[in-house]
């Protein structure tokens, strides 16, 4: 069974296949999902940028971090994850180079865990009408891929659903948002 992730890449590679900055984008991402997998969450609050940058010796990876102790011990970690990338993810890392980073880039914290603030919706769903539904269906069904047509259709039904049973609870029946 596919997972919706694999529908979406796809779906992007598709429409930024000739696009330079899209692929580019596209391997950032994957590289901080490689180091999110290699080190442990006490090592990413400190990460403040990660790279894999092609070389005249191969491939280099390049950590920007925020205090020193956490580039020591990276440091001392080095050949282990640089193994660990080679083993899991086939990418292999001639060197490993950590910097530690200056000024405002110190205050970039891409993996640090936000405060989630739990979302709760208290308005009811309410269930379209058939003109409703019919017009997600249309919208929908100009999506090519059938797997990703029906998750969007069901995401933009209970999206359209939700907002339904908003202006109801709030007693107004303007304009559908």
């Amino acid at each position: 069974m596919r997972r919706l992730s694999d529908d979406i890449s796809d779906l992007y590679s598709g429409l930024g296949g000739k696009s330079s900055l899209a692929k580019v984008a596209q391997r950032a991402s994957r590289v901080r999902e490689m180091w999110a997998a290699c080190v442990q969450d006490v090592i990413l609050e400190h990460t403040n940028a990660v790279y894999i940058v092609n070389g005249e010796e191969g491939k280099s990876l390049i950590v920007y971090v925020d205090d020193s102790i956490c580039a020591s011990e990276l440091n001392a970690r080095r050949e282990l994850i640089k193994l660990k990338l080679l083993q899991d993810f086939n990418e292999d890392i001639g060197q490993m180079k950590i910097y530690i980073s200056r000024g405002s880039y110190k205050k970039n914290h891409p993996f640090a865990a936000g405060e989630e603030i739990p979302y709760q919706d208290s308005a009811p769903l309410v269930p379209l009408d058939q003109a409703e539904l019919k017009e997600a269906e249309d919208t929908a069904a100009l999506i090519d891929s059938p797997v990703l047509r029906e998750k969007f259709l069901q995401a933009m039904v209970a999206d359209l659903e939700g907002k339904k049973g908003r202006r109801a609870q709030a007693g107004t029946e303007g304009p559908k948002a």
